[in-house]
């Protein structure tokens, strides 16, 4: 099965996301409130046994999609005409210029590809803590190897006790989950 993670602009919201699930004729197959640690999930048929997850993710203050099925190109196309949806590229922007957190939040969500971005390196070495435990937590979208690789000296050598623990938690459940 085939699946991508589309990132949507903060400003994207529920109703916007209903309302192009409405034009596009995906009606709503589905709502699994959040649970046990996982967000909220409002599930959209798309056609053609693909599905569209609308996630509330409390742990990146963010709303996006998880597509999957046999159409998912098709599907992800028809998303980017209906809603304001960010690209890799564009959370780079936001990191550089704007806030932050909310860069590395858009980043991790949108890097569905596993590709770990420059931005993420260098938060990492940030002297605030708040934007080096956005690193940590939004790298574990991303996953793989080279998030292992970054967070290697962060769990060893980071000044902050919790920020090394942070950083512990997250190399044990990447290399437990990818």
């Amino acid at each position: 099965m085939n699946k991508r993670r589309i990132a949507l602009r903060p400003e994207v919201s529920t109703d916007d996301v209903d309302g192009a699930a409405f034009s596009l004729g995906w009606p709503l197959a589905g709502v699994h409130e959040a649970e046990g640690g996982q967000p909220r999930e409002d599930v959209y048929n798309a056609g053609d046994e693909t599905t569209v997850h609308l996630l509330h993710d409390d742990n990146v203050a963010l709303r996006y999609l998880v597509v999957r099925g046999e159409n998912v190109d098709e599907v992800v196309e028809a998303i980017k005409t209906e809603l304001d949806t960010v690209s890799p590229a564009d959370a780079v922007k936001e990191y550089e210029t704007g806030d932050k957190t909310t860069g590395l939040a858009l980043l991790g969500v949108a890097s569905d590809d596993g590709e770990v971005r420059p931005p993420f390196a260098d938060a990492l070495r940030d002297p605030d803590k708040n934007i080096r435990r956005a690193a940590i937590l939004t790298l574990g979208y991303v996953g793989g190897r080279d998030a292992e690789a970054l967070l290697e000296p962060v769990a060893a050598n980071d000044e902050d006790e919790v920020i090394r623990e942070d950083a512990r938690v997250m190399l044990e459940g990447l290399r437990l989950y990818g």
